[in-house]
């Protein structure tokens, strides 16, 4: 894994050698940065099912201002220190350990409210557990945890047909969806956002 652009491109980032992450291929993560590249200068990320911080790690690159990093793998967590402090982005940044599932998206930091959050658990979900999802950005929306121009990447396996729930469907929309071959990105905006 490397920084594609940015203050730290080209840096190699240390990956686990586990199933327990998922990391991003490099032909996805050139198409997501090239999407969300506008939004990127001063926003607030929440990378949440981090693993070792690449996508976090690649908006501070670029200009982000602050990164919240979420996951709950100890392998994992000590790699994501180990690249934000070797990249010197740890006073940008916040780490924190939890289960999203079960505990949900965290309160933002003091820099604001999240503009930019990432979905990337590494497993193949259930519908049942995409749903915990969806009521997870609810419940991060009712707290006012999110930028009015939130945009949310979820990475999941194309196998996966991603739909809002009808409990969630007053809220959320997918903006867009890109298939690359077994992966899809779905981005997804709040409703009264939508253009």
């Amino acid at each position: 894994m490397r920084v594609i652009a940015g203050t730290h491109r080209g840096r190699l980032l240390r990956g686990p050698q586990t199933a327990a992450t998922r990391p991003i291929t490099d032909r996805v993560k050139v198409n997501l940065f090239n999407i969300l590249a506008p939004r990127i200068a001063d926003a607030v990320v929440a990378d949440c099912f981090c693993g070792t911080g690449s996508q976090g790690i690649e908006c501070l690159s670029r200009g982000a201002t602050h990164a919240t990093f979420v996951e709950v793998e100890g392998t994992a967590l000590r790699l994501l220190r180990e690249n934000l402090e070797e990249l010197h982005l740890i006073d940008q940044s916040q780490i924190v350990r939890a289960d999203l599932l079960r505990r949900g998206i965290p309160a933002p930091p003091p820099a604001g409210r999240f503009s930019i959050v990432f979905l990337d658990p590494p497993y193949r979900l259930t519908e049942t557990a995409a749903d915990k999802l969806w009521f997870k950005l609810n419940e991060a929306k009712a707290a006012g945890s999110f930028a009015d121009d939130v945009v949310v990447a979820w990475r999941h396996d194309s196998h996966l047909s991603l739909a809002v729930p009808p409990d969630c469907a007053a809220a959320w929309r997918i903006a867009d969806q890109r298939v690359y071959g077994s992966q899809t990105l779905s981005f997804i905006e709040e409703v009264q956002n939508a253009k």
